[in-house]
């Protein structure tokens, strides 16, 4: 690896322990807000599928803003591989939660853990690969691609109090969930 490359690959590293470690504290900002209805935005707000992928969302969403500017900037696909990045993370975290709670028929807090740490570090590994190894963006796909993360945290807002009815946006009662 070169350098800069080598340099980028423990950001990586280091960003995405971080996304794990807020992503974590995000899952509670909710109730430790006293139900603020500006946390709800960025927090999950219930047990839903969908309201848990904003734990991967806006802490990588608000550590990419930082990352851009200490060496993001070195590359001209950051903003692209960052995106392709996150959306397999969140991908990922989808499709794994719902294959082995279909295989098992339940979910246990152990594997929901495990689900988005690995999501965590899907996204950063993605974002890096990318990034350093496959120069895969341009100015042009930057600009659609940071309008794309822009949509997803307005649907993150917009569907936090009215969501679709599908089965990614509904709570599960906590007295189904497994430790």
């Amino acid at each position: 690896m070169k350098s800069i490359k080598k340099q980028y690959f423990y950001y990586e590293l280091t960003f995405a322990l971080l996304a794990i470690v807020f992503g974590t504290l995000f899952h509670f900002i909710y109730k430790w807000s006293g139900y603020h209805y500006l946390i709800a935005f960025i927090s999950p707000i219930n047990e839903s599928t969908w309201e848990h992928l904003k734990m991967l969302f806006f802490p990588f969403l608000f550590l990419t803003f930082i990352e851009y500017f200490l060496i993001g900037k070195n590359f001209s696909s950051f903003v692209t591989a960052k995106t392709i990045g996150c959306f397999a993370g969140l991908l990922f975290i989808v499709a794994f939660f719902y294959t082995y709670t279909g295989i098992i028929g339940t979910n246990y807090l152990a594997m929901d853990i495990l689900t988005f740490v690995l999501g965590v570090l899907i996204c950063y590994f993605f974002s890096w690969y990318l990034s350093a190894c496959k120069k895969t963006g341009n100015h042009t796909s930057n600009i659609l691609c940071l309008c794309l993360l822009l949509l997803l945290a307005f649907f993150f807002a917009a569907f936090t109090n009215h969501t679709p009815n599908i089965n990614l946006f509904k709570s599960i009662p906590s007295e189904v969930l497994k430790n």
